[in-house]
């Protein structure tokens, strides 16, 4: 077997040796990663033991998961317009992107999660293997949601296959469904030999919390397939009855002042002339009441205002020259040192509710979801309790469920979705109809005045595994969104 270590790639935080009795399969080859310095300290000590245990690996995946979180939404949250580039970027005008570093990063983590289900099978520990199930589920999904069919069901034999197969995404979410449906009947068991504690970075070895977080995820991906004839939305509905109640079931990683959170490097940066995280225009006029009458106070959960008190976006794929804009800044929610990064909220499965809801024909409570949605989105962003009650009974909020829309309820979730993947799945199906919304300035000409669908498979997919890699191009919808 060839040990591996993890090492994060640009503006990101580091790992600790850590060794591990794998192969990472990326693609098609083992890869083989150099030791850094950083966030773990698992396995550095020479004398110690090479093998690894169900504790070392759990740290390490939940960590990797939330770093490729972060990676992700860093090209993710220029699609749907709530992210800008000062300089109108290739990204933000959606030109051809590969995402090569996080293709290696979701099976550099799903290997992990392998190793970690196969080893605490082993021991009996239950509690580990279920928590194993329910991120390997969320990182397949993540992964899937943007290159759509993967090598999965091949992808972990190494040298008795380097050239794996390519599984079809519909195929794929099956595989999501069935590992979260195993996590769940484990966790019931009770019988788990070692229980996890602080080595379980999200919850703290609480596995109720994590039986939650597995009905969430498998509301999350039923609802996916709003698109497909067999969209089920009692399904969805049953599954929210047994996810997250309250903020305090978030699943979130929280950074420190010496590890922190990768979008306070970006502020960071910013201050030095590397530019970024600059909010989009879309995503400003959508909140300041330059698209809707009632201002929405959690602009100021994500920027401060300018000069005057005004705000002003960067234009997607335009850039912002010469003039004053809003950016990220230290203070706010989302990138201070010590922010947590989400990997689902109470707010999204509320959210969630309120379509499944409304297009089962529950006008009612769809209705009572979308507001519980906005005021947890709210509540977890720390707004002043006057400004939330204003809003909330806004107008353009407070609708009644007889006027409530699934334009609403999307344009409400992406500003709690802020810099979360999963806005990125909701924007295409729903088909970019938010109010307003408009293609970037500049956008790739291949696109023909449509919205990007997917990412391309990596070159490195495409050098070694050529044979198998399906041919694509940007504007291909995945298999959930198409009728």
């Amino acid at each position: 077997m060839m040990n591996f270590i993890n090492c994060s790639g640009k503006n990101k935080l580091t790992m600790k040796n850590l060794k591990k009795l794998n192969v990472l399969l990326v693609g098609t080859l083992f890869m083989l990663f150099t030791a850094c310095n950083g966030f773990l300290n698992v396995n550095d000590n020479p004398n110690a033991s090479t093998t690894a245990t169900p504790a070392g690996l759990l740290t390490n995946v939940l960590y990797q998961t939330s770093q490729l979180q972060y990676s992700v939404s860093t090209v993710t949250s220029y699609y749907t317009q709530q992210l800008a580039s000062p300089s109108g970027s290739a990204v933000d005008q959606q030109r051809e992107i590969h995402m090569d570093g996080s293709w290696a990063e979701a099976y550099n983590v799903l290997t992990d999660l392998k190793d970690l289900d196969n080893i605490s099978e082993k021991k009996g520990a239950t509690d580990y293997a279920a928590i194993a199930k329910i991120m390997t589920a969320y990182n397949l999904g993540t992964a899937t949601d943007l290159w759509g069919s993967m090598p999965y069901s091949d992808a972990f034999k190494g040298a008795g296959d380097l050239t794996p197969s390519y599984d079809s995404q519909q195929q794929l979410y099956s595989d999501i469904q069935s590992l979260l449906d195993k996590a769940i009947s484990e966790i019931k068991t009770g019988k788990s030999t070692l229980s996890p504690g602080n080595d379980d970075l999200y919850y703290g070895g609480d596995m109720q919390k994590w039986l939650k977080m597995a009905y969430s995820l498998k509301a999350r991906y039923l609802n996916h397939l709003s698109k497909k004839s067999n969209y089920d939305p009692q399904a969805v509905l049953n599954n929210v009855k047994n996810g997250f109640q309250s903020n305090n079931d978030d699943a979130r990683l929280s950074y420190t002042q010496d590890k922190m959170n990768p979008w306070a490097i970006v502020v960071i940066n910013n201050s030095i002339g590397i530019l970024g995280g600059d909010l989009s225009a879309y995503l400003v006029n959508a909140m300041d009441t330059t698209y809707y009458n009632t201002f929405d106070p959690r602009l100021f959960a994500m920027t401060d205002s300018l000069a005057g008190g005004d705000f002003r976006g960067t234009v997607n794929g335009k850039g912002s020259p010469n003039v004053a804009y809003n950016t990220l800044t230290a203070d706010s929610y989302f990138a201070q040192k010590t922010s947590p990064i989400q990997i689902m909220t109470y707010s999204e499965v509320k959210f969630i509710e309120a379509e499944a809801a409304f297009r089962a024909g529950d006008k009612p409570t769809a209705y009572q979801a979308y507001l519980d949605g906005i005021k947890a989105n709210m509540d977890m962003l720390g707004v002043d309790s006057q400004a939330e009650n204003n809003y909330l009974s806004s107008p353009d909020v407070a609708v009644g469920a007889g006027n409530l829309t699934l334009s609403l309820i999307f344009k409400e979730k992406l500003v709690a979705l802020f810099l979360q993947p999963e806005a990125w799945v909701d924007a295409r199906r729903f088909d970019y109809q938010y109010k307003d919304m408009t293609v970037p300035f500049n956008q790739n000409p291949d696109l023909n005045g449509k919205y990007i669908r997917r990412i391309l498979y990596p070159n490195s997919e495409l050098s070694r595994n050529g044979n198998n890699v399906p041919n694509v191009t940007l504007g291909q919808h995945l298999w959930w969104d198409q009728q």
